[in-house]
């Protein structure tokens, strides 16, 4: 992770300490949309998954963990939302990680390759690490690749929106991007 990346990441939990974790996952999100990642994008800020994809016939589902350890915690609930859309719906289960340290960069796993579709997986710390044993690469080399630009182009209005609530403004840019996409078409 560069430093700039890091510092504008440190600045925003620094701001925005209760809402950093969603305030990541929305800036996620808006990295795969159409306009930067090119999938359609769904993000979910309360239940469920945290974020759909879909892409074509490609169809991701990611629980989004952001740590400053070197582990990440899914809960029951992760892993319930996970394994309804692999069930139910054929998404690709996938966990999308991110430590905030200079030597590291987004993971973006597999949930099948730790036995999601077994539903061995169990709530427990995962060590990123092992995470990263098992790549989603399409998706991470999006993720590695967006999220950067993501971030420094919207991190100075995510600090002050103009409305005071950062996960507002940047709702409103996925669907903006999502938007303008459809009307490209």
């Amino acid at each position: 992770m560069r430093d700039s990346t890091l510092r504008a990441l440190l600045d925003i939990s620094t701001r925005w300490p209760a809402e950093n974790g969603k305030i990541i996952q929305m800036l996620l999100a808006i990295s795969f949309d159409p306009l930067h990642g090119g999938f359609a994008v769904q993000n979910y800020l309360s239940q469920g998954v945290d974020v759909e994809l879909t892409g074509g016939e490609e169809r991701f589902a990611l629980e989004v963990k952001s740590t400053l350890g070197t582990t990440v915690a899914l809960q029951e609930k992760d892993l319930d939302a996970l394994r309804v859309k692999y069930k139910n719906d054929n998404y690709i289960p996938s966990v999308a990680a991110l430590r905030l340290h200079s030597s590291s960069d987004w993971v973006v796993a597999d949930a099948r390759a730790f036995g999601i579709k077994d539903i061995r997986l169990t709530p427990r710390d995962y060590a990123l690490s092992r995470l990263a044993l098992h790549p989603l690469l399409q998706l991470q080399e999006i993720v590695q690749r967006e999220f950067p630009k993501t971030l420094q182009s919207l991190k100075d209005t995510v600090l002050s929106p103009p409305n005071g609530k950062p996960l507002e403004f940047l709702a409103h840019i996925l669907e903006r991007d999502m938007l303008a996409s459809a009307s490209a078409i």
